[in-house]
C-alpha cells in the first residue's frame, strides 16, 4: 500500500476541502469523517504522511474542530456535562497529569501528547452528536448517517472473502486470505469491534423503521461478524445481550429475540466451531493457538509492572520489551494502570458504571431505543476490553461516543415533538 501513498494524501486533500461543505451540519460532518477514516484506515496504520509531516488522519480530525465551533455558538443549549461525561474529562485530565509529571522524571512526552490526544478527539464526536440532535427526526437522521460508515469496510470484506485474497499489513501486500477479512480497518479483531458498535449503531434506527433494507443491512452486519473470526466479539456481543434483554423487557419481547440468537448461533455453528476448535492447535512455528492462556501470562507481567508504580504509573508504553514496539496488550484496563496508575484506571470504570447506570435509570423513556442500544454498547465495551484494545483508537471511541452522545440526550434537550 506504500505505493499508493500519493493516492491517500490526495484522497485526504479532497477529504480536507469537501468537509468545509458540512460545516453548518453537525451530524453529517461527523459521519463524513468516520466514513473516511474507515475506508482509509490503513494509511494511517502505514504511518503515511500528510501535510507537513502530520500524522495521516490529524489534519481530516482537525477539520471537525470548525462545525464544532459554529454548532456551540448556534445552539440555544448548553452542552451536558453529567456524571459519564464529567469522569471521562477527569479520566484525561488525570492522565494528562500522570503523564507530564512522568516526562518530568524522563518519560516520553511525545508519547503522552500523543496518547492524550486520542483519548480528547472523541469529545469532538459527543459534542457534534449533541449538537446535531434538535428533535425526534435528526435522531432518525443520526441512524441513517451512522448506518453509512459501516457499508466500505463490509463490501471490502466481503469481496476479500469471495476472491479468497486479503491485505496483509506485516508484508504489505495482497495475497491469499489469512484467517479472516479484516475489511478496511486492516486489523481482524478492530474489525469485529467496529462491527459491533456499528450493529448497536443500527439498532435503534432499525426497532423504529422495520423495513426490509434495513432488515438486510442488520443481516448483512451479523454476517460480517461471523465471518470476522472474532471470537472475543462473538462472546462479548452474546452476553452484552443476555444482560440488556431483560432490562428492556417492557418495550421489546425477550423471547424472539433470544430465538434470534439462537438463530444465529445454529447458522453460524461452522464458523463457530471451527474457530474455537482453532484453540488446540498448533501453528506452522510450533506455537500453540490457545491465546487466552498468553494473554494471561502477559496481563500478569504487566500488573507486576503496574505494581512498581501503582499511584502515577510508569509512562506510556512502558508494558513494551524492545522486541514488541507496535503490541499493545490484550487488556485496557491493566494498560492504563501501567501507564498511568490505578487511580486513573478506577476513574476510567468510574466512567463506564456511571454510563451505564445512566441508560439503565432512563430504560423507560420515549426514546428507550437509544438506551438500548447504549446499554448493549456499554457492556459490550467492558468486557471486550478485557482482552483488546479500544481506548485510543480513534474511529471506536468515536463511534461510542457518538452512541453515548444519542444516549444523554434522552430523554430530548428539546420539547417532544408531538
Amino acid at each position: 500500500m506504500q505505493q499508493y501513498a500519493t493516492f491517500f494524501q490526495i484522497c485526504l486533500a479532497f477529504y480536507c476541502v469537501t468537509s468545509f461543505g458540512f460545516s453548518f451540519s453537525p451530524l453529517r460532518a461527523i459521519a463524513y469523517f468516520l466514513i473516511f477514516r474507515s475506508a482509509f484506515a490503513v494509511a494511517g496504520f502505514l504511518q503515511i504522511p500528510s501535510i507537513a509531516g502530520m500524522q495521516f488522519f490529524l489534519p481530516a480530525i482537525l477539520c471537525l474542530l470548525l462545525p464544532a465551533f459554529i454548532s456551540i455558538l448556534k445552539s440555544e443549549h448548553s452542552i451536558r456535562f453529567n456524571s459519564p461525561v464529567l469522569f471521562y474529562l477527569l479520566f484525561i485530565a488525570l492522565m494528562v497529569i500522570n503523564g507530564f509529571l512522568l516526562s518530568l522524571d524522563g518519560a516520553n512526552l511525545e508519547g503522552v501528547i500523543e496518547e492524550a490526544s486520542k483519548s480528547i478527539f472523541p469529545f469532538l464526536a459527543y459534542i457534534l452528536v449533541y449538537y446535531g440532535l434538535k428533535n425526534d427526526s435528526d435522531f432518525l437522521r443520526a441512524g441513517k448517517y451512522f448506518m453509512l460508515i459501516g457499508i466500505i469496510p463490509m463490501l471490502t470484506a466481503f469481496a476479500s472473502l469471495i476472491t479468497g485474497i486479503g491485505y496483509n499489513y506485516e508484508t504489505d501486500s495482497f495475497g491469499p486470505l489469512y484467517i479472516a477479512p479484516a475489511g478496511t480497518l486492516i486489523g481482524r479483531n478492530l474489525f469485529g469491534i467496529f462491527l459491533a458498535l456499528s450493529l448497536f449503531h443500527a439498532l435503534p434506527y432499525m426497532l423504529q423503521n422495520k423495513n426490509k433494507t434495513n432488515l438486510l443491512y442488520i443481516l448483512a452486519l451479523i454476517a460480517s461478524i461471523i465471518i470476522s473470526r472474532n471470537r472475543g466479539t462473538w462472546l462479548s456481543l452474546l452476553i452484552a445481550f443476555m444482560i440488556s434483554l431483560p432490562l428492556f423487557k417492557r418495550h421489546i419481547k425477550p423471547g424472539k429475540w433470544l430465538l434470534g440468537l439462537m438463530a444465529v448461533v445454529m447458522l453460524g455453528s461452522p464458523v463457530f466451531v471451527s474457530r474455537f476448535s482453532q484453540l488446540s492447535e498448533y501453528d506452522e512455528w510450533g506455537q500453540k493457538q490457545d491465546t487466552a492462556s498468553g494473554r494471561l501470562e502477559t496481563a500478569e507481567s504487566i500488573f507486576n509492572k503496574a505494581m512498581e508504580s501503582p499511584l502515577l504509573g510508569n509512562g506510556p508504553f512502558s508494558f513494551r520489551n524492545p522486541f514488541t514496539t507496535k503490541t499493545l496488550p490484550h487488556n485496557d484496563y491493566l494498560r492504563i494502570a501501567c501507564e498511568y496508575g490505578f487511580p486513573v484506571m478506577f476513574v476510567y470504570i468510574l466512567f463506564f458504571i456511571s454510563q451505564l447506570a445512566w441508560t439503565i435509570k432512563h430504560r423507560n423513556d420515549r426514546l428507550w431505543p437509544y438506551q438500548f442500544a447504549s446499554c448493549g454498547a456499554q457492556i459490550y465495551i467492558i468486557i471486550i476490553s478485557m482482552a483488546q484494545n479500544v481506548v485510543g483508537d480513534t474511529i471506536l471511541y468515536m463511534l461510542l461516543f457518538a452512541l453515548i452522545a444519542l444516549s444523554l440526550s434522552c430523554p430530548p434537550k428539546f420539547r417532544p415533538v408531538i
